[in-house]
C-alpha cells in the first residue's frame, strides 16, 4: 500500500510541479510498444459514437487522449515537454470519466474494471522508480492495452456497435463520393 501510496502522490506531484518535465531516469530512449500503444485510444472513442450527436465528444476526447499519449510516451519521451503534463491531465481525467460513466451508464460493479489498468500503471511507475528499462516497457504498455480494451468494453456495453456502423456508413459515403467525384472528373477530359 505505501508503494501505491507513493505513486499517487508522486502522479500528483507530476501533474503540478513537474507539469512539462520527464521522470524516466534513463534519458531519451525510445519504445514503440510503450510508446505508440497509446494510439490505440481512438478505439473506445468510435464506440462511444451513437445516434446522439453529442457523442461526438467522446471520440474527440479519446483521439486527443491517443495523440496526447504517443506524443508524451513517444515522441517526447526522456526530454521535458508540456507533452507530459498534458497527456498526465487527460489521462486522469479520462480515467475518472471512465470510472463515472461504467457506475452511470453500465453498473457501479463495472468501475472494477478500472482496477487492472490502474496496477499496470503502477507497475509502470514503480519500474521508473527502480529504472528499469524492460520492466517499465511491459508495465506501460499494458497500462495502454488494459485501459483501451476496458474502456472499449463498457462503451460496447453502453452503446453497443452503434459507433461502429456509424463510421461504416460515413466511409460507405465518403468512397461513394469520392468515386462519383473521380468518374465526373475523368469525363471532363
Amino acid at each position: 500500500a505505501g508503494g501505491l501510496r507513493a505513486n499517487a502522490r508522486a502522479h500528483v506531484h507530476n501533474m503540478t510541479a513537474n507539469f512539462g518535465r520527464t521522470c524516466m531516469p534513463w534519458g531519451r530512449k525510445q519504445s514503440v510498444w510503450a510508446g505508440c500503444s497509446g494510439g490505440f485510444f481512438c478505439v473506445p472513442g468510435l464506440f462511444g459514437l451513437s445516434a446522439d450527436p453529442s457523442s461526438h465528444w467522446m471520440l474527440v476526447a479519446f483521439v486527443a487522449q491517443a495523440v496526447l499519449s504517443v506524443m508524451s510516451d513517444y515522441v517526447a519521451t526522456g526530454r521535458d515537454s508540456v507533452w507530459h503534463g498534458l497527456d498526465r491531465w487527460t489521462a486522469t481525467c479520462m480515467t475518472m470519466f471512465m470510472v463515472y460513466f461504467a457506475h452511470s451508464a453500465v453498473s457501479p460493479w463495472h468501475c472494477l474494471l478500472a482496477v487492472p489498468p490502474l496496477m499496470c500503471l503502477h507497475g509502470s511507475k514503480a519500474a521508473i522508480a527502480r529504472a528499469d528499462w524492460s520492466a517499465y516497457v511491459v508495465w506501460h504498455t499494458l497500462w495502454h492495452v488494459a485501459a483501451v480494451s476496458t474502456s472499449t468494453y463498457i462503451m460496447y456495453l453502453a452503446n453497443g456497435d452503434a459507433g461502429l456502423v456509424i463510421m461504416r456508413e460515413a466511409a460507405t459515403a465518403m468512397y461513394v463520393y469520392v468515386r462519383a467525384a473521380g468518374q465526373g472528373a475523368g469525363a471532363d477530359l
